[in-house]
């Protein structure tokens, strides 16, 4: 027996703690990276989004279309 089902897509916000609260919740950054330090993961968490943020700054959004003419909107209405 197969059953399928469609999903709606789920759109989730997540934030990464500050520096400072990593820091208040799990310490100072290691020296070395050790796979199995829950410290050293969440620091590399924090890079990896602190990075993917950075780049994400630098692509350029597109304007909004209107829906009736084609052309881009200044401000959304």
């Amino acid at each position: 027996m197969t059953i399928e089902t469609e999903l709606p897509a789920v759109k989730v916000k997540a934030s990464i703690p500050a520096a400072e609260e990593i820091t208040a919740d799990w310490g100072e950054r290691c020296p070395d990276f050790e796979p199995g330090c829950f410290c050293c993961q969440m620091w590399a968490m924090h890079d990896e989004i602190t990075e993917l943020r950075a780049i994400r700054a630098l692509i350029p959004r597109e304007a909004p279309v209107d829906a009736a003419c084609g052309q881009p909107v200044d401000k959304p209405r």
